[in-house]
């Protein structure tokens, strides 16, 4: 996960993408970004930690409680990043299951093809929650500006002498 170079500039994104979800998201979005944050670190730190033939039971797991987190708060807020979140989450674990039942010879963890698809689906995770952040962030900033021009309307009708 985090061996290489290239590895260790993914965090560039992750970080910026769940510390912008928190500073300007709304509760679905700081839920997502702190879910994602937590899994990646799990990983991280299982990566380090667990023998490599628990390894993929443990990131199985993850890639699971993962989903099932999206899956909760989706329901709870009504969101559709985080159900396209939850989407790409599941194809994840889709992928990590078919990795171990070894039942296809060509995705293995060995494989570039199965790399790529793992890494593509993280990168639209980020994307999503990204987009969901930006997206909440405008909403709220449309209600306050609408907000904000009702008070005005309000006060120059107080001061209208008619």
């Amino acid at each position: 996960m985090f061996t290489t170079i290239l590895g260790f500039l993914g965090l560039i994104p992750l970080i910026a993408v769940v510390a912008f979800a928190i500073w300007r998201g709304g509760p679905a979005e700081r839920g997502g970004a702190i879910m994602v944050a937590i899994a990646w670190l799990g990983a991280g730190l299982a990566n380090a930690l667990v023998p490599h033939v628990a390894l993929i039971y443990v990131l199985l797991t993850a890639d699971t409680l993962l989903a099932v987190g999206f899956l909760v708060l989706a329901i709870r807020y009504s969101s559709r990043w985080l159900a396209v979140a939850m989407l790409l989450q599941g194809a994840s674990l889709g992928f990590q299951a078919i990795r171990l039942m070894g039942s296809d010879p060509r995705i293995s963890h060995h494989n570039d093809g199965f790399l790529i698809a793992i890494n593509l689906l993280s990168i639209g995770i980020l994307l999503t929650l990204l987009g969901g952040a930006v997206a909440a962030w405008r909403r709220r900033r449309r209600t306050l500006a609408a907000a904000r021009d009702e008070l005005d309307v309000g006060d120059e009708v107080l001061d209208d002498p008619s």
